[in-house]
């Protein structure tokens, strides 16, 4: 049988059947195992099926045939939103089970977790009013008759609750049986968090990227589950995590050393990579020696041969050993531990990794722990070096090998791109427009098309685009017959999907003034489509050629000109693949007109290989090195890598002595512009060169290393390989201070990788914080695998409730933007498959959300409020809820149902949803509003900000009593917020006090929109009289009153003055009176931000709002006398300067969330709003002064009032 009786997944409790049915894959037959006395016998088979053939069951489908199986489970509550693979999946794990006559199958009040579907037979429910006499065997009246295709007990796959009837079988009766273990196991699985499961797609043998990280994660887990000494694991784990992707083959094996050597006080590390034809092997590091040839003999050959570490005390004892390098140096070999690299995939012998000689005096061989490191060690070694063609690079004339482990180079031969001195060309081969480009060709009658190609490093060009042109010129070829095409509008040369398609065979190479030893691993190629409506001016190459090639600045097209120019498509592509090799021959695929044209190709899907209609062109990788003068096939591959320096970083690095006012002055101001968001263009040659010339008298100095490393002349590798030079002496930045090394003006991996090492000590509080921005810059990683993707995993994974919860939904609530799919749904495969019991906790979470959804998308329909409502309760009420679980919100909420009378429809645009939540923990109430139609994650991130500005402040001693909220994206225009308790927005604080004046309450009416409008304009007392008010209600001893009302007096005025600075900083539009709210207790608090960074409102072209702070008279007032103002003054200047010092946190944070393409943050200009308020460069008093006239001005600017006045006659 394909599973034993010891393996049956379920405990003898939950069985209420003298059978249990087993099924056996080989006989395909359902065996049936008799319960006696807890034990299991086998019986003869009393009930076989093939469940490929498994009959239908379920009621009628109209035409008097059953339903299948698995169309008959769709039709349940409780698997409706199933996709069809979770069916299936449900279907195959379904146990059959058979009960007899009379058999009680379980009784009320008994605790169950199994679902049951009568395929055959019938049963009755009856309940017992009295449930004492349950324990008698009465189990009271028969109330219902259960036949074919019923179902019962479905509440039990998802609580905990006891069974609220008996069931008892009146007839022989065959079930499909479901446990709550395969639900949850359905519904937590990565099909259903995801939609999709990559494990099955990916071929561990190629995606290389996507297999490196998987093994990294689970070494990571493996040194968990060991059991070793604490010292150990953390060797252990320094081990491990000291390899990055981003690393050379020598860095890789450098670091290696360094590691292996400080974790087992060894003298001598080496590494042994065996040829291919196995009869010698390379000694590839050492502490003296490097590249070094030697035969497979002696111990190191002993271990390759055999496969299998070798660990002696003194190798002289042993005659395997082989002392001529001994010898040869008058070194004394002593304690030899050798494990051998094994290929990741056949695990045979590539090579070894060897340490000599203890360094603690002792004379014993190696211990099993140091054993343990040294193989975790090879392992690392192995996975990383699995497939790169650098392991030969630089060691000793070995250059035109084959890649280490037969991962990469099939054979060609290899070439170190840092002695490439020739140019980079790139070949265009055919071009195929597809349909739908076609198409667009024809309905604009272009007579012209150019090819624009450049590139990219980051957000810059590296050299000048190239053009190239189907001149209309010539007469003859591929451009005469698109012109006869285009004028005649005939078919044309193919047909994809039944629609014309335009294919051109160009075979043009281009030349670009870069050499291939200069191109950095992260360059990308841009190429983007132009067609022109009318004949331009453009450069020929002769009668001789249909193409015209020349150097052309980033412009699109000339201002007489540019309104003939029609945008067709675009594509990129990296350079260098994962591995490090030059990515020879590609084929792309152009995006639609629709997604650019784009400026820089820094998005993470460069080629549209979805859609089947793009149009698609091949193109091969300097054609010049790589292909085969004879055949024209590619025979060699180019593999990235650095010059060999041969001499020191020149300089004897001397200190500040060299810095004097003057240079000081000059670093500062530098320093300032550097973290403006258009840095990349404002700091000049002249500061670069500056930088470049001081680079060694700035080292002590972390916060410069961003501007240093943006002075970096990317198009010298002398220059880059100096860079890399320099991380490893700079002094550290801090973790804040890294933060701005990973926005997307930074693209080089290494850089990249020195921040994320740089980030290793956050604490998980402040990490929690940030999650937001990291996990968008995953999308500007070169390759899935990275090291900050290595981090973020690292860190989810060691807590999943607080960073897992928080990583899970960052990158779920993108998963459906097709430029990030692919890359997130990998990177939550990885964490879902390794994050244990929290998987069970995420099913829950997507289960209960995707009912809540349907719930929301359902009320939408309603034609009434009363309609809306009472969907929304039906709804509620039929949702088979877990006896406990926990939303995307928090994970610190503990929830245990729904208060469904209490929840209601809002009637705003969207209609979202008004819920009442019960905490599990305390009794008491969750309130929560779930938005189905709005975007939440510019609301997300301006919470996130209001957070991280909270914290500031309290870091200073300053506790602002800001009200904060939980705010989340779920998915594509859907999320959750928390509702804040016991408050109101200061417009229905105006409405209710026009209400009270006339004694009536009338919602919408005329009357009650022009009171309140009124109000908004010359009432001053409405706030300071309902904080009052409040006083007495909560308050009932007067004498307690006046203390109190002083207490929310200055609540308000703290809470305010928080407010006021951050909302003036990040530029919050839109503050109409109904998004600006009051807690009883006198918290004010703003709501809403979907207006930020200084885009306010207007209407008809006028401006609605004139004030960047919402500073009003009402406000003053509540603060009375002109000492409380003039404490109030003070304070927003105290934190508004607070948050100056943190000027580089807070552009950085903006910058960094650029990638989540938000309505109103899409580029670097739109961050320059926060900058510019923050006065970076002023000082202290000159900001003091501009904030305080700020705010005085924004207090007598009764444009306020008016826009107030004009919300209340529209809402009130």
């Amino acid at each position: 049988m394909s599973r034993v009786l010891e393996d049956y997944p379920y405990s003898n409790d939950i069985v209420h059947s003298r059978y249990v049915g087993l099924f056996s894959a080989k006989s395909r037959r359902t065996l049936y195992v008799r319960r006696n006395n807890d034990s299991f016998v086998f019986e003869n088979p009393i009930y076989c099926e093939d469940p490929k053939a498994r009959s239908p069951i379920g009621p009628s489908d109209g035409t008097g045939q059953k339903m299948r199986t698995k169309d008959f489970l769709a039709s349940i509550p409780s698997f409706a939103d199933f996709t069809d693979e979770q069916l299936t999946t449900l279907e195959q794990k379904a146990t059959m089970v058979k009960f007899n006559t009379g058999e009680v199958i379980f009784k009320q009040g008994q605790p169950g977790d199994v679902f049951y579907v009568i395929e055959k037979g019938t049963a009755d429910v009856l309940i017992q009013e009295v449930p004492e006499r349950l324990r008698h065997g009465d189990l009271g009246k028969i109330v219902n008759r259960l036949t074919e295709g019923c179902y019962f007990g479905e509440r039990a796959l998802m609580t905990s609750e006891v069974r609220a009837a008996s069931i008892r079988t009146n007839t022989d009766m065959v079930c499909l049986v479901f446990s709550r273990a395969v639900y949850e196991d359905i519904i937590s699985g990565s099909g259903a968090l995801l939609g999709k499961d990559i494990n099955a797609n990916v071929d561990w043998s190629r995606d290389h990227e996507t297999r490196s990280l998987f093994k990294h994660i689970e070494n990571i887990l493996d040194i968990d589950k060991m059991d070793a000494s604490p010292k150990i694991k953390r060797i252990l784990y320094e081990l491990t995590t000291a390899f990055t992707p981003e690393l050379s083959a020598d860095e890789v094996i450098s670091r290696m050393v360094i590691t292996v050597k400080i974790a087992l006080k060894v003298d001598r590390v080496g590494l042994f990579v065996l040829s291919e034809d196995r009869r010698s092997m390379v000694l590839k590091v050492s502490e003296r020696s490097k590249g070094i040839r030697l035969p497979v003999r002696g111990l190191a050959g002993a271990v390759v041969n055999a496969n299998s570490p070798i660990n002696i005390a003194d190798a002289y004892q042993d005659n395997r050993f082989d002392a001529t390098m001994d010898r040869r140096t008058g070194y004394r070999t002593r304690q030899i531990l050798g494990v051998p690299l094994k290929h990741p995939l056949s695990q045979d012998a590539i090579g070894l990794l060897q340490v000599n000689n203890r360094l603690d005096g002792s004379l014993e061989a190696f211990n099993s722990e140091q054993q343990r490191v040294l193989e975790l060690a090879a392992e690392q070694l192995s996975e990383l070096l699995y497939g790169r063609a650098d392991v030969f690079i630089h060691s000793g004339g070995v250059s035109a090998q084959k890649s280490y482990g037969q991962g990469v180079g099939d054979g060609l031969t290899l070439k170190n791109s840092g002695d490439l001195t020739s140019k980079f060309q790139l070949q265009i081969g055919g071009l195929d427009f597809g349909p739908l480009c076609t198409e667009l060709i024809r309905k604009e009658n272009l007579q012209n098309l150019e090819l624009h190609v450049s590139l990219h490093l980051a957000l810059g060009q590296l050299c000048s685009m190239r053009k190239l042109n189907i001149n209309d010129q010539g007469n003859t070829g591929a451009r005469d017959r698109f012109n006869q095409e285009v004028a005649d509008n005939r078919k044309t040369t193919k047909v994809r999907n039944n629609t014309s398609s335009i294919q051109l065979n160009i075979n043009q190479t281009l030349q670009f003034d870069i050499p291939v030893r200069d191109l950095p691993r992260a360059t990308r190629l841009l190429f983007q489509l132009w067609g022109w409506k009318k004949k331009g001016k453009h450069l020929s190459m002769g009668k001789e050629s249909n193409f015209a090639l020349w150097d052309s600045p980033v412009t699109y097209g000339s201002a007489t000109n540019a309104a003939n120019a029609v945008f067709l498509g675009w594509a990129a592509c990296t350079i260098f693949d994962f591995k490090g090799c030059v990515d020879a021959t590609q084929d792309l695929h152009f995006f639609p007109p629709s997604h650019g044209p784009v400026e820089v190709p820094i998005k993470t899907t460069l080629s549209n290989t979805q859609d089947p209609t793009a149009a698609s062109m091949s193109i091969v990788l300097s054609p010049d090195q790589v292909l085969s003068p004879d055949s024209g096939a590619p025979n060699v591959r180019i593999v990235h890598s650095m010059p060999n320096r041969n001499e020191p970083i020149e300089g004897d690095l001397p200190g500040n002595d060299r810095i004097t006012e003057a240079h000081q002055r000059e670093l500062d101001r530098i320093l300032q512009i550097s973290f403006n968001p258009l840095s990349a263009t404002m700091i000049t040659d002249m500061d670069k060169a500056f930088l470049w010339d001081l680079r060694y008298s700035i080292l002590n100095r972390p916060e410069m290393l961003p501007p240093f490393v943006m002075s970096v002349r990317w198009s010298s590798c002398e220059q880059v390989q100096e860079l890399y030079d320099l991380l490893d002496l700079w002094a550290a930045p801090t973790p804040v201070q890294a933060l701005q090394l990973l926005d997307r003006r930074f693209m080089d991996p290494k850089v990249r990788a020195y921040a994320v090492h740089c980030l290793e000590n956050l604490p998980d509080d402040e990490l929690a914080l940030f999650m937001l921005q990291l996990c968008q810059q995953l999308k500007f990683e070169s390759h899935v695998d990275s090291a900050l993707a290595r981090f973020l995993l690292r860190r989810a994974l060691a807590k999943p409730r607080l960073i897992g919860h928080i990583y899970f939904w960052l990158l779920q609530s993108e998963v459906y933007n097709a430029d990030v799919s692919k890359r997130y749904v990998i990177l939550l495969q990885v964490y879902i498959r390794n994050c244990g019991t929290h998987r069970i906790e995420i099913g829950h979470q997507m289960f209960v959300m995707r009912r809540l959804e349907s719930v929301a998308e359902a009320v939408v329909l309603g034609d009434s409020k009363d309609e809306r409502l009472r969907i929304l309760k039906e709804r509620l009420n039929a949702i088979v809820l877990p006896t406990t679980f926990k939303l995307p919100l928090s994970p610190h909420l503990n929830i245990c149902g729904i208060d469904v009378s209490r929840c209601r429809v809002m009637e705003s645009k969207k209609k979202p949803l008004w819920l009442v939540l019960k905490d599990a923990d305390t009794g008491g109430d969750i309130k929560l509003m779930l938005k189905v139609g709005d975007d939440l994650r510019q609301d997300a991130l301006i919470m996130q900000l209001l957070r991280v500005m909270s914290d500031l402040w309290k870091k200073e001693d300053l506790d602002m009593q800001m009200q904060l909220y939980d705010c989340i994206s779920t998915g594509n225009e859907r999320g959750l917020l928390q509702i804040v308790d016991n408050a109101n927005t200061i417009g229905n604080i105006l409405a209710e006090r026009t209400d009270k004046k006339k004694g009536v309450k009338k919602t919408g009416s005329l009357s009650r929109k022009i009171s309140a409008a009124m109000g908004a304009l010359g009432d001053y007392t409405y706030l300071s009289d309902w904080i009052k008010e409040q006083v007495e209600i909560d308050i009932a001893d007067p004498a307690e009153r006046a203390e109190e009302l002083e207490k929310r007096v200055q609540s308000f005025m703290i809470s305010t003055a928080a407010y006021c600075v951050a909302s003036y900083v990040l530029g919050l539009g839109d503050r109409h009176n109904d998004n600006l709210m009051m807690t009883r207790n006198g918290h004010f608090f703003h709501i809403d931000f979907g207006h930020i960074l200084g885009n306010f409102k207007s209407k008809m072209g006028v401006k609605r709002e004139r004030a960047p702070i919402v500073f009003t008279l009402a406000m003053k007032d509540v603060m009375k006398d002109e000492g409380n103002y003039e404490i109030f003054l003070d304070l927003c200047c105290d934190v508004y300067n607070i948050l100056r010092e943190q000027s580089m946190l807070l552009v950085s944070l903006f910058s960094l969330a650029i990638p989540c393409n938000l309505p109103e943050l899409q580029a670097e200009k739109d961050v320059l709003w926060i900058y510019e308020k923050l006065l970076v460069g002023a000082d202290e008093e000159a900001a003091t002064q501009h904030l305080r006239t700020t705010l005085d001005v924004c207090l007598k600017t009764v444009g306020t009032r008016l826009n107030d006045a004009a919300h209340m006659l529209a809402h009130a």
